[in-house]
């Protein structure tokens, strides 16, 4: 479970990286992206190996998957936000 949880953190810091890489709002600092996006992956592939009642693998597709698909949700969530707040100001 360990090597599953370090696979979920280095997948997150490579897809934060690339996302914050591209999308930059007003400045925005890029180690609070790549958090949110780390945190993501790790809630995402945690979620995934609990309703899948079974311990998470380094290697299960369906587990990087679903890490992937939480760094997506929580940098859009997290864009987002901070698109309304920078244009509101």
């Amino acid at each position: 479970m360990i090597v599953a949880i370090i696979v979920w953190i280095v997948l997150g810091l490579i897809i934060s990286l690339v996302v914050t890489r591209f999308v930059n709002v007003r400045n925005d600092d890029p180690r609070v992206g790549v958090v949110v996006g780390v945190a993501g992956a790790v809630i995402c592939g945690g979620l995934y190996s609990v309703i899948r009642g079974a311990g998470g693998t380094a290697f299960d597709l369906w587990s990087l998957l679903f890490a992937g698909l939480g760094t997506f949700v929580g940098l859009a969530i997290w864009h987002v936000k901070r698109w309304r707040a920078a244009f509101r100001s």
